[in-house]
């Protein structure tokens, strides 16, 4: 979460988030007030602000998390190793599916961070990882809300209460996206924003990873695989239409 005097961006991990913060570090008017990554306003929710969030197809953010993994890096890399799963990184195609499917089993929930401990454990047999994410950041005081969840109709009833998102950037389109949003709804929170959009046209993406899947392909495993994450991150596909 960054949140500045008049606005909040909800910065979901691997959807763009360290580029769009760039963004606005460089180019807003407004003081950064506060800032914890990839951590939603829980209680301190500020009606009268401004609040965005960045999403991305839930296939493409697995594919990315299975690569940063296979590089060894991250917190879910970390975990999953700790307790004894580092074989599921072996930067193959079989292999990312093995992953992407302990990943998607409710089963596997405790392993994975801030994600079906304790008092989330109902929800996470409902939602799947990558929507908690989001669901975490999208709305107000989401992990008190979620945990009282036990089956997807709360779910959706959580979210048409609280969900506090008000313009969304999709990483598919990330430059327009962003553009639009720096010319419409922060206009007044952006100084000079013809060269905040030639930034934003012309700016190499912050922080990319490198693919694994450059050196291999799915071909019918990954409509298999798209049908078990879509199953599974269906507030994906029904509140952001992937």
């Amino acid at each position: 979460m960054h949140e500045f005097e008049t606005f909040v961006y909800l910065d979901v991990q691997k959807t763009g988030s360290s580029f769009i913060a760039s963004v606005l570090k460089r180019f807003s008017r407004e003081k950064l007030v506060r800032k914890v990554l990839h951590v939603g306003v829980g209680a301190n929710y500020d009606a009268t602000k401004f609040h965005f969030i960045s999403v991305r197809d839930p296939f493409e953010l697995y594919l990315s998390l299975y690569s940063f993994g296979c590089q060894h890096k991250g917190k879910l890399f970390t975990r999953l190793c700790k307790r004894g799963f580092e074989n599921l990184y072996d930067g193959t195609a079989p292999g990312f599916s093995g992953w992407l499917k302990f990943i998607l089993d409710p089963e596997s929930a405790a392993y994975l961070p801030g994600y079906g401990e304790g008092h989330l454990k109902d929800v996470s047999s409902v939602v799947g990882f990558q929507s908690y994410r989001v669901l975490q950041l999208a709305m107000r005081n989401a992990e008190q809300i979620l945990a009282t969840c036990k089956d997807s109709n709360d779910v959706r009833s959580a979210f048409k209460s609280n969900n506090i998102v008000q313009y969304t950037v999709r990483t598919e389109r990330l430059r327009a996206d962003l553009v639009d949003l720096l010319a419409t709804k922060l206009a007044r929170s952006i100084r000079d924003i013809e060269k905040a959009k030639c930034y934003v046209a012309e700016e190499s993406a912050r922080n990319k990873s490198r693919r694994v899947d450059e050196q291999w392909q799915l071909g019918g495993t990954e409509a298999e695989l798209r049908a078990l994450i879509l199953d599974r991150e269906w507030p994906l596909r029904e509140f952001y239409g992937y």
